[in-house]
């Protein structure tokens, strides 16, 4: 494919990124991990949880395109809420791959958990970031974003408001190679996050004061 955007380095989606920690009212990061990590290994996650106050920056991690910025519904099938979704270039995403090990691979009696990547992951050239449970949106399709530039603020629209689990403020963020959001609990077109976010330690005392 060829390259669309210039080389760029990777900046954090949030300052200092955390998991976060009290999705169940209580602390339990494993439901924001990527995979099988949801009601004992039987419900998928497609992306992971990062810990985010609202009003909070959440910023571009590469240069790209801004391909949608809309609100995705509430409900459980989907409930993204606002949502900016940015096409970035395949070997800027990849230079930027860090050395995560997976932390939760099989903690469930039917062998299941943290996974690396979904299915059909990488049989496209196309990688494209998405940022979901937002506040305020400050880009629009079709805007050129850069490394670093503030695009939204945290929230807690769609799920994050009206399932009784998403109970800390938190963005949902996912690393796709297909600008189709289809195949969520099928893990599809998805990999990792955190391969690619570098997470700081928790700050409990924090988050438990970020929580309905």
């Amino acid at each position: 494919m060829k390259r669309v955007f210039s080389v760029s380095k990777w900046h954090e989606p949030v300052e200092n990124p955390e998991r976060a920690w009290f999705n169940l009212g209580y602390p339990s990061p494993r439901s924001g991990y990527f995979g099988a990590t949801r009601k004992s290994g039987s419900k998928n996650h497609g992306g992971i949880d990062i810990f985010a106050s609202i009003g909070e920056p959440i910023y571009a991690c590469l240069d790209g395109e801004v391909v949608s910025a809309q609100y995705r519904g509430k409900t459980k099938t989907t409930g993204y809420g606002n949502t900016i979704i940015i096409k970035v270039a395949k070997e800027d995403l990849e230079a930027c791959r860090n050395s995560y090990k997976l932390e939760f691979p099989n903690p469930f009696k039917n062998g299941k958990g943290e996974v690396e990547k979904g299915k059909g992951f990488g049989d496209s050239d196309e990688r494209y970031l998405l940022y979901a449970h937002l506040d305020t949106m400050l880009v629009k399709k079709g805007d050129k974003v850069t490394a670093g530039q503030q695009i939204a603020t945290g929230g807690k629209t769609g799920n994050a408001e009206t399932i009784s689990s998403s109970k800390n403020r938190h963005l949902h963020f996912e690393v796709l190679s297909s600008r189709s959001t289809e195949g969520y609990y099928d893990l599809l077109n998805r990999e990792n996050p955190a391969f690619y976010v570098n997470f700081v330690k928790a700050d409990l005392d924090k988050q438990k004061y970020n929580r309905d």
